[in-house]
C-alpha cells in the first residue's frame, strides 16, 4: 500500500508539471488551466514528500531494500516535479514583464508577411513604445546592432542560413529591403513567437537588427532576448565559415 502511494503521488506530480505544456499545444485545455495545474503540483509533491520520509524510515530501520530504492527514485522523481515551477516562476520575476525585443528600440524592424500571421494574436505586430523601450535598456543593455564588414548580400544569405539552423520557419526573405521573417515557438508550451531581421549598409558596414516578439503573454520569461542573443550568435558562426 505505501508503495503504491509511493509511486501514485510522485507520477501524478511529475505528469501536473509535464503534462499541462503539452495538452495546452494540442489545445486540449487553455493557458489558465494549464498555469493553475503547474501551480497546484506542489501540493501532491508535498503529499509525495510525506510517503517518501515514512517509507524511508520503515526501509532503513527494517532494512527493507526494495522499498528503499522505490523511495529513492520516487525522490528524485518528486525532486524533478518540485523543480520544473519553482525554475519557470523565479525566471519570470528575474526579467520584466515584456514580449517584445530588439536590437533597435528608437527604429525597430517592422513585420510585414508575418502581419496577418498575427491577425488573431492578443499582442499586436506593432512595437510596443517608449515603455517596453525603457525596461528592455535596463534588463538586456547589451543587446545591440551587429555590424559586419562583409556585403549585404554576403550578410543576408549568413542570416538566412542562420534562421534555418536555429529551427525558426523562415516566412519570408527579401534582399532588397534586406528584410527577413520567421515564425518560432517554444519547446515546451509551444507559445508562438515572430522574428524580423533587418539588414541596411551603413558607413562602410553591413548593420543587422533583429527583433523578436510573442504573439501572447505579457511576458516571455527572456525567450526572446535570448532568441536574438542566438540568431546573432549563427550569424558570426556562419561568416566565418
Amino acid at each position: 500500500m505505501l508503495k503504491t502511494l509511493l509511486w501514485a503521488t510522485s507520477l501524478i506530480a511529475l505528469a501536473m508539471v509535464t503534462l499541462p505544456g503539452l495538452l495546452y499545444q494540442f489545445e486540449l485545455i487553455n493557458l489558465g488551466t494549464a498555469f493553475k495545474t503547474l501551480k497546484s503540483s506542489h501540493f501532491v509533491v508535498y503529499a509525495s514528500s510525506f510517503f517518501i520520509a515514512i517509507a524511508l524510515f520503515i526501509a532503513i530501520g527494517k532494512k527493507q531494500k526494495h522499498l528503499l530504492v522505490s523511495a529513492l527514485v520516487c525522490l528524485c522523481i518528486s525532486l524533478v516535479a518540485f523543480a520544473g515551477p519553482i525554475v519557470m516562476f523565479n525566471n519570470a520575476k528575474k526579467v520584466p514583464a515584456i514580449h517584445d525585443i530588439t536590437t533597435d528600440t528608437v527604429n525597430p524592424p517592422e513585420f510585414v508577411a508575418i502581419k496577418p500571421l498575427r491577425k488573431n494574436a492578443p499582442n499586436p505586430a506593432e512595437y510596443t513604445g517608449a515603455e517596453t523601450a525603457a525596461k528592455q535598456l535596463k534588463a538586456y543593455p547589451d543587446l545591440k546592432p551587429l555590424y559586419f564588414k562583409q556585403d549585404k548580400k554576403t550578410v543576408f544569405n549568413a542570416a538566412v542560413a542562420a534562421i534555418n539552423a536555429q529551427g525558426i520557419k523562415l516566412v519570408d526573405s527579401d534582399l532588397a529591403s534586406g528584410r527577413i521573417e520567421g515564425a518560432d515557438k517554444t519547446l515546451w508550451f509551444g507559445f508562438k513567437d515572430d522574428v524580423v531581421l533587418r539588414i541596411s549598409e551603413q558607413s562602410g558596414q553591413t548593420k543587422v537588427d533583429i527583433r523578436s516578439k510573442s504573439r501572447l503573454g505579457k511576458s516571455d520569461l527572456g525567450k526572446n532576448a535570448e532568441r536574438i542573443m542566438q540568431i546573432g550568435e549563427r550569424i558570426k558562426k556562419q561568416l566565418k565559415e
